[in-house]
């Protein structure tokens, strides 16, 4: 099985998922600073600072920027490129303070209505493309409606179609009988939903989505 792995340079002139990006990075770097000036009483953020999130069903971590986000949030600019940096997952993980004391739900609580708009703006041009019947679509993209509807339903599954097949990516897939399943916060973690997102913006790409 293949992973994200390495820098991924998201360019501001040719990929969809870049104005997402931009807002998840600004507002978790926000949360973070928030949250050190909280804990330590001074925030003294310098290039090349990252927070690491953990994947829950990959063994990979992804690092998000702080420094710079925080001047465009400052300043409004908007960066021609955003770095996110994915690596393997330490055999074992090291804990620390912030790790223990960070709240998960609001951390997914940032990137789940970011993926929503994602997902809005982007399944428009899927649509065009495929047809309206998901069935049609590539399988990301149908298993990215199913992500998508179980956020909107409180974290869970909302198959009610009880003939319809199963959604699978890499090594997860859901059908009609786990309707009602929770898996936003289960299976489903901040990376996670980080990961998910850039497949399926590489598949807009591969598919032909038009530059921006």
């Amino acid at each position: 099985m293949t992973y994200l792995s390495g820098t991924f340079k998201v360019p501001k002139d040719r990929s969809e998922l870049h104005p997402y990006l931009l807002n998840l990075v600004v507002v978790t770097a926000s949360v973070c600073t928030a949250v050190t000036l909280f804990i330590d009483g001074v925030v003294q953020y310098k290039p090349g600072d990252v927070l690491t999130a953990e994947c829950h069903l990959f063994p990979v971590n992804v690092h998000l920027p702080l420094a710079g986000p925080i001047r465009y949030a400052i300043t409004g600019d908007t960066p021609d490129e955003i770095h996110i940096e994915f690596s393997p997952k330490p055999t074992q993980q090291i804990a620390t303070r912030r790790e223990i004391l960070g709240a998960r739900g609001v951390m997914l609580n940032l990137i789940t209505p970011i993926f929503v708009d994602f997902y809005e703006h982007s399944v428009l041009w899927v649509c065009h493309k495929f047809g309206d019947n998901s069935l049609d679509w590539p399988a990301i993209w149908n298993f990215g409606r199913v992500i998508r509807n179980s956020i909107s339903h409180r974290g869970t599954i909302h198959i009610t179609k009880s003939t319809l097949p199963p959604v699978t990516w890499h090594h997860l897939s859901y059908s009609p009988t786990d309707h009602g399943k929770e898996i936003i916060g289960v299976d489903f973690q901040y990376a996670d939903v980080l990961v998910l997102m850039f497949e399926m913006s590489d598949e807009l790409d591969r598919l032909g989505y038009p530059a921006i």
